[in-house]
């Protein structure tokens, strides 16, 4: 929950700065954020007449409008797909967060809402599956085959928590179980004071073979089918993130077992 809040009052800060909203906007710009929150779980809408006032506020010129409302529905369809990944299969979750990275990487400059969406799924995801990693038992952990995954990951989120902007009090923790699979993220970790070091991660994850640069078709329609995709898939991996990592934890003692 604080996460969030760090989150929705970093989003909230930067659109008032670059949008330079006045005095007369920001409290109907703010009530509808509000609203939208309370309503939907923190989610975007994608037809809401609140929403369009606010996206239309926001951008101004109607057809800067346009591109960055067809924006929002692209940044939705590949959220969704790294979302319905893991529900299909979870041993894609890697592959999900890979997916996810190359969107916050490559594809949602311009939609802080998504960018922000990005960062509070991936943050509960690597969370819980960092700490699935450090409690698996010795026999598994040290399977070859589970190893390699283990250590593959670790390296996609280690750059993950390198390069998103979470709070670092958060940061420092996972770093540190990381480094049981991913020594160097220590030694990047203490140089993050180096002027030019956030660019370098940044640039670090997006040449990992799992992060994939976003694909600009198709652009969704808007409407209910769109907007309730991503509602429910949204709602299910912030609700049953814990289950998705058991899932993953599960095919991993499976592999293990066969190697034996």
């Amino acid at each position: 929950a604080a996460l969030n809040e760090f989150l929705w009052r970093k989003s909230v800060d930067e659109a008032r700065q670059e949008r330079q909203w006045t005095d007369v906007d920001d409290p109907a710009v703010l009530n509808s954020l509000a609203t939208r929150i309370q309503s939907d779980d923190g989610e975007l809408p994608f037809n809401k007449e609140s929403d369009i006032y606010m996206w239309r506020m926001s951008f101004g010129e109607d057809s800067v409008f346009q591109s960055g409302f067809a924006e929002c529905r692209i940044t939705a369809r590949v959220f969704c797909e790294a979302l319905e990944l893991i529900k299909k299969d979870g041993t894609a979750l890697v592959e999900a967060l890979g997916r996810l990275a190359g969107l916050w990487a490559f594809g949602i400059s311009a939609d802080r809402h998504r960018y922000h969406e990005v960062m509070m799924v991936c943050s509960i995801l690597i969370f819980h599956t960092v700490n699935m990693c450090t409690d698996l038992p010795p026999s598994v952990a040290s399977s070859p085959p589970i190893r390699h995954k283990i250590q593959e990951a670790a390296r996609l989120f280690g750059f993950m928590v390198l390069a998103f902007e979470w709070p670092e009090h958060w940061k420092q923790p996972v770093i540190s179980k990381l480094a049981a699979f991913f020594p160097e993220v220590i030694e990047l970790w203490q140089s993050r004071h180096t002027p030019g070091w956030a660019a370098v991660q940044s640039r670090q994850l997006t040449q990992l073979p799992v992060v994939i640069p976003v694909q600009r078709e198709p652009v969704p329609e808007p409407g209910e089918e769109l907007y309730n995709r991503h509602r429910l898939l949204y709602s299910w991996v912030v609700r049953d993130c814990e289950i998705v990592v058991r899932s993953y934890k599960a095919a991993l003692v499976s592999v293990a077992d066969a190697t034996i």
